[in-house]
């Protein structure tokens, strides 16, 4: 049987263990823990999948991504077809993703991201509006809102249309405006490609190389989607482990007092006057980090090369001639060998020095990924995380209402629903004891869009 379905019936008893809904990933950690000893290990999936080597440590992890930088599978094309039109970041190859990943870097630069901070502000501003709209008005989608909100300012920080047109406006005496400081990722990149093309003017109106347009608008696309989606549902986990870890929202509080003032409204003003002072905020950066170490956003995947092989935790060296690599990590990143304690929500872990057991391997940790083809907008969703706590978590307290929600859910049941459950037992609502859990639905989202509850913070 095993040669018509492969591996796929292993892995069946590990997602039979998981909710419907929930992302497969869980599943294949829980598979990971029984090949700890290699922290690597093939799976075939014929005929769905090509055969792919589920890698999990971080040495076999840094020789794949970051000492060889294998290609991307043709798989991955097939998948963001559908979200980017066409080639993209994500996808490309060799020279070609050199060529645009080298057009759209300026546009993400540190520097850039942090001109875009007064954009994130006003954006996080008319969320914790809508935030307190909803004290006292039951239960809503936190993941909802929070999509609506990184909608919003991928779009200002990626296009901002009417900046555009009138930062090269012509004035009365036909004097080419000078555009602002703060450009948009993909004016940079058109000033980028201007640059290499001098003979065309696009401030002339005229058309671009169709070729050209076809790909940056892919690679807008992408943006766009990877802008809202991954951001949006790591926002959630942040408040949710927020509420679930009073002693760590505390110390958040005391630091965003000291460093932006007690009123949410005046650090709004600091925020925009001095954006650097994010990078003041030691506390609220390490519960991020340890949130998005549970709460990864997305894995990769690599091809393999004729001739290369990876090196398991063992020392035997594995052939990838005819298999690709799934990095996972949400393995990789409860890995019991580089991870002390790596149940448990710590973000002192990364406040500590190297001489603590605590301390991580950088090597282990990869929630955007590491190397050459680490995630071109990360810069962008830390400034975005950073601004909503701050701007939010003083006054607000967000938590979750899946209790009601299932109530709700049990009470609308039909008869045969019912029945249902009676003869064969209840769904599973958890994953490793959490409601809450990722499912797989584009991103990562938290199960049910997240039902919750927002009320005022109570005085100290």
């Amino acid at each position: 049987m095993a040669w018509i379905t492969g591996h796929l019936l292993v892995l069946q008893k590990y997602v039979d263990g998981i909710p419907a809904d929930a992302a497969v990933a869980f599943a294949m950690r829980d598979l990971c823990e029984e090949f700890a000893d290699t922290e690597l290990f093939l799976m075939d999936f014929w005929p769905v999948y090509p055969p792919l080597f589920t890698v999990f440590g971080p040495e076999p992890i840094n020789q794949i991504c970051n000492k060889y930088n294998l290609p991307k599978t043709a798989v991955a094309s097939r998948f963001m077809q559908p979200v980017t039109g066409g080639p993209n970041l994500i996808t490309m190859n060799g020279d070609e993703w050199k060529y645009w990943r080298s057009l759209f870097n300026p546009g993400f630069s540190t520097g850039a991201m942090l001109n875009n901070v007064p954009h994130i502000v006003d954006s996080v501003l008319v969320f914790r509006k809508k935030l307190i709209r909803m004290i006292g008005k039951g239960m809503f989608s936190l993941d909802e809102l929070t999509t609506k909100l990184t909608m919003e300012i991928i779009l200002k920080v990626t296009l901002r249309f009417q900046e555009t047109k009138a930062a090269h406006a012509v004035d009365a005496d036909g004097v080419q405006g000078t555009p602002k400081a703060i450009k948009s990722v993909t004016t940079l990149a058109l000033e980028a490609y201007m640059a290499e093309t001098p003979e065309v003017n696009i401030l002339q109106h005229e058309r671009l190389d169709e070729r050209f347009a076809h790909y940056a608008t892919c690679q807008i696309r992408l943006f766009l989607f990877a802008g809202t989606d991954t951001t949006a549902s790591i926002m959630v986990y942040v408040y949710h482990m927020l509420a679930k870890h009073p002693e760590w929202l505390r110390k958040l509080r005391d630091e965003h007092d000291e460093v932006f003032g007690r009123d949410p409204d005046v650090a709004a003003r600091v925020l925009k006057e001095s954006p650097h002072l994010l990078n003041n905020c030691k506390f609220t950066v390490a519960f991020i980090k340890e949130v998005l170490r549970i709460y990864g956003p997305a894995g990769t995947m690599r091809s393999g090369l004729p001739g290369f092989t990876v090196t398991d935790h063992q020392g035997n060296e594995q052939p990838m001639d005819y298999a690709g690599a799934n990095i996972l990590h949400q393995a990789l990143h409860v890995n019991p060998r580089v991870w002390p304690r790596a149940k448990e929500f710590l973000p002192e872990r990364f406040l500590v020095g190297p001489g603590d057991d605590l301390h991580p391997d950088p090597a282990a940790y990869r929630p955007f990924e590491q190397g050459p083809r680490n995630c071109i907008g990360q810069t962008l969703v830390w400034n975005e995380l950073r601004v909503a706590v701050i701007l939010t978590c003083r006054d607000l307290e967000i938590r979750d209402s899946y209790d009601d929600y299932d109530a709700k859910r049990e009470s609308e049941l039909s008869i045969v629903e019912k029945m249902k459950r009676t003869l064969f037992g209840h769904p599973i609502k958890t994953v490793h004891g959490e409601r809450a859990y990722q499912t797989d639905s584009g991103g990562l989202h938290p199960a049910n869009g997240y039902p919750c509850y927002v009320k005022w913070a109570k005085g100290d």
